[in-house]
């Protein structure tokens, strides 16, 4: 399983989106401790995300 592992080629790294939501920093040069409390996970995407077919392997419990 490691040696297919080590095998495959790494995919393009996926691109953070951001939703225009939340405040920008480098815009609005000011740090806006409140917005922590009020970010939700759907404030955040992934896009552009790859990944290989899962590798099974069997373990002892």
């Amino acid at each position: 399983m490691l040696k297919e592992q080590l095998k495959r080629e790494p995919y393009a790294s996926p691109q953070l989106i951001i939703s225009d939501r939340v405040p920008d920093y480098a815009v609005t040069k000011r740090y806006e401790p409140e917005w922590l409390e009020k970010v939700e996970p759907s404030d955040f995407a992934l896009e552009g995300y790859k990944h290989h077919e899962t590798l099974t392997a069997p373990m002892a419990v």
